[in-house]
């Protein structure tokens, strides 16, 4: 069965958590912080998404979006995509990163 698509707020701002999955660690070192964040500001430029405050932990983060086009599952996704690829490729780790929302 498909996942139901998010529910986007008429005011344009979301709150958008992501954690690793059983508490996975998500960032070990400092250049996975820079990696993410590099990637967030690259896919909220393309997508016109603008981010309004966020808050990086060890196992989660805190994303504050606005958008009044509808782009910010795009750059959840392609950002979770992207950072799930760089991960596992450089921890040697294969399986699911983030938690479900």
């Amino acid at each position: 069965m498909a996942r139901q698509a998010r529910e986007l707020s008429d005011s344009g701002f979301m709150h958008v958590i992501v954690q690793g999955i059983g508490r996975q660690l998500l960032f070990e070192e400092e250049e996975n912080y820079a990696f993410y964040l590099d990637s967030l500001e690259r896919y909220s430029r393309d997508l016109q998404v603008k981010v309004c405050a966020y808050c990086l932990m060890e196992n989660h983060v805190h994303l504050l979006l606005y958008d009044t086009g509808k782009q910010i599952p795009t750059l959840v996704k392609k950002l979770g995509v992207r950072y799930s690829w760089y991960f596992s490729k450089k921890y040697e780790r294969t399986g699911h990163l983030f938690q479900d929302r």
